[in-house]
């Protein structure tokens, strides 16, 4: 009988290797990153798809039920885990979704308040007083600095539990259908933290790349793009500021130079990672990995594998909070030496210095504690985690703050500057400079061939996007049949296909402001007209929806929590930047505008010849393709060894009591740097 059994097993298992379905493709949606910016973008973004209605399964339900994955980056976890856990609440109620969607109903009186129970009320509340609360908890109890940050400021309001269980605590709310994805990164040993990081990450990498690109042919870009870039080279030189030669010129990194280069520095570079809820991933095929030793520090090698694991089987709690902390935490940038090292009280950094840290398994049968970051260390997007979890349809929210449009404030510049990596695109000046944060990504994020469908697809997305501007329209189209191709930060592999979606929000589409009503939106006083070169000339609403998260306050008196209670008495003056906080106007014309935007694509845009240069999402969301798939029971044969959270590992002599698991820099700089002094002046 047991022979028979193994006998009819066997053949089962045979059978299956050759099994076909037919499955729906995958649709996910990239929340990019940007601090509470690109909060705000992406929660009022995904506030626009609520609001549409799609027949899925013969039922008519809201469009943010038709994507299977939410992958969120940096500032776009929060909504996306708000949105996915918030509790005694629905999804309408959390986005919003019966508020304003068309500009014309927009008043004075709707732009000054905010739905309290909301995720964006939460964007407009200064993190201050949350700063304070999660210090005393670390110096009181010695809890985890950020992750407690983002719980009181972020998940408490909403219900959501402390230090529980994901997946079995903490479960997705019944009417938030797609599953949630976090990138972060790994960013070192625990031991190293965070010297290494700033010292030694990715250096090697780029000093070869860019000796390797000297001798690579130029790449086409789109000639009108580079003009743009031409024309603010000419402004900032007519100032006397000095442009190297190289600024207008760019090569594409090839997937070899980048493995000749990973292995020449024997992988010293951060590592991507991603989570859902139940499981915690990294397809990085690298090998061993060794750290070159820092000023004060020395650190092991590791000898990596590629990993999925159950969050659940990590020692101790894999809380939400741990979960979103890990995805948004930048504290070691900002403990840089060079940028706030000799800002932050000494008592300060002991509070809040410690790395988060996950336990990796690796190849030789240990564990070995590492320490983790924001996933803005290798993209900017949530665009790769859904390509190597082999997502058919992405849709793209990309993320341009405030900060960042003192670049530029042509929106007909940033779509192609923020696409090139992800086709292997650097320009010979400024894209390999080893000090930018989240320099990895320019050869980490090489994922779609440059030329699919024999077409260059950067100067197709600038000749679409050029058409709908010209027309008024919002920035949205589609490079359909992108062929992925082999990348070894994030495991995806060569054969695969992707739609990719990318919404551009930079700045008010004239066909927006043309409909909103003049006494809605006075102008500045030394102007006659709402909009000025595309972007409202009241300075309340001045970069919206690209809003700045950094204010501006002079402290001479007490700062009191939102109750009136004196947090530091304060006998100094000083101006510092706050961060985390968004004025109530732009959050709410945000939230109308992205809406609208949603709305207006909704059956597709055309140019001003009435060509269609979008088919809209409502094409884009109906499951109209099936793809034919072949299935195998048994255990993969090809690809990279994956190790699995069952396979038992043994501590490498080292105490686990922590327990287990881009531009936007510049945001969380200054997040906590007015904080910081505030309490130094409490704590000394």
């Amino acid at each position: 009988l047991a022979l028979s059994l193994a006998l009819l097993n066997d053949v089962g298992a045979a059978k299956s290797k050759n099994r076909k379905v037919e499955e729906k493709p995958k649709i996910g949606l990239a929340l990019a990153g940007g601090s509470i910016t690109a909060a705000n973008i992406c929660g009022s973004t995904m506030r626009g798809f609520q609001q549409q209605r799609i027949m899925i399964d013969g039922e008519e339900r809201p469009a943010m039920d038709a994507f299977d994955y939410t992958s969120g980056l940096s500032g776009g976890n929060f909504p996306n885990l708000m949105y996915a856990f918030a509790t005694d609440t629905t999804s309408d109620e959390i986005l919003d979704a019966d508020g304003i969607n068309d500009p014309t109903q927009i008043t004075a009186e709707a732009l000054r308040e905010v739905p309290e129970k909301s995720m964006f009320a939460q964007f407009t509340k200064t993190i201050i007083p949350t700063v304070l609360r999660a210090m005393a908890g670390s110096f009181v109890f010695g809890w985890e600095f950020w992750p407690q940050v983002v719980y009181y400021h972020f998940l408490e309001p909403l219900g959501i539990p402390a230090h529980q269980q994901m997946g079995t605590d903490v479960k997705q709310r019944e009417d938030a259908k797609p599953t949630p994805v976090v990138e972060f990164s790994m960013t070192g040993p625990a031991e190293g933290y965070p010297d290494w990081l700033h010292e030694h990450a990715s250096r090697k990498v780029i000093a070869e790349l860019r000796e390797a690109g000297a001798a690579d042919p130029n790449v086409e870009m789109p000639e009108d793009w580079i003009e743009i870039i031409r024309a603010s080279v000419d402004a900032a030189m007519a100032i006397g500021i000095e442009i190297p030669p190289g600024y207008d010129e760019f090569y594409q990194v090839s997937p070899e130079s980048v493995m000749n280069a990973l292995e020449n520095s024997k992988y010293q570079v951060p590592v991507p990672f991603f989570s859902t809820p139940d499981e915690v991933s990294s397809l990085f095929t690298a090998g061993r990995l060794e750290f070159d030793p820092t000023s004060n520090k020395t650190a092991e090698p590791v000898d990596f594998v590629p990993y999925v694991g159950s969050a659940s089987d990590e020692d101790g709690i894999f809380s939400l909070e741990r979960l979103l902390g890990l995805g948004t935490a930048l504290l070691p940038i900002i403990l840089s030496p060079n940028l706030m090292g000799s800002i932050i009280p000494a008592k300060i950094e002991e509070l809040i210095g410690d790395p988060l840290t996950l336990s990796v398994p690796t190849a030789d049968g240990n564990m070995r504690i590492m320490s983790f970051a924001d996933g803005g260390y290798n993209d900017a997007t949530g665009i790769p985690a859904l390509v190597a979890l082999k997502v058919r349809k992405i849709i793209s929210v990309q993320v341009i703050t405030g900060q960042a449009l003192t670049l530029s404030r042509d929106p007909l510049y940033w779509p192609v500057a923020n696409m090139k990596r992800f086709f292997g695109v650097v320009d010979r000046l400024s894209d390999l400079n080893p000090d930018s944060f989240g320099i990895s990504g320019a050869f980490s994020n090489h994922i779609f061939d440059l030329y699919s469908n024999d077409e260059n697809q950067l100067v197709k997305l600038q000749a679409m996007l050029k058409k709908l501007h010209e027309a008024g329209n919002p920035l949205i189209a589609t490079l359909h049949n992108l062929n992925v191709v082999d990348n070894p930060f994030w495991g995806t592999e060569a054969g695969e296909v992707v739609d990719l979606t990318l919404i551009f929000p930079i700045g008010v589409p004239k066909r927006f402001s043309d409909q909103i009503p003049p006494d809605a939106v006075p102008p500045a006083e030394n102007k006659t007209s709402m909009i000025d070169n595309g972007f409202f000339t009241n300075l309340n609403l001045n970069f919206a929806p690209n809003s700045l998260s950094q204010r501006n306050i002079v402290l001479g008196e007490d700062i009191e929590d939102e109750e009136g209670n004196v947090i530091i008495p304060l006998e100094y003056e000083i101006e510092l930047p706050l961060e985390f906080k968004l004025g109530v106007e732009e959050t709410r014309m945000t939230n109308f505008l992205l809406s609208w935007m949603v709305k207006d694509a909704w059956e597709g845009l055309q140019d001003v010849e009435g060509n269609v240069i979008f088919e809209g999402f409502k094409s884009v969301l109906e499951m109209t393709e099936v793809v034919n798939a072949t299935v195998s029971d048994a255990p993969s044969t090809t690809g990279p060894e994956v190790m699995s959270a069952d396979d038992e590992r043994s501590p490498e002599g080292q105490d686990d009591s922590s327990g287990g698991v881009h531009n936007f820099a510049c945001s969380y700089v200054g997040l906590l740097v007015g904080a910081f002094v505030f309490a130094g002046a409490a704590f000394s």
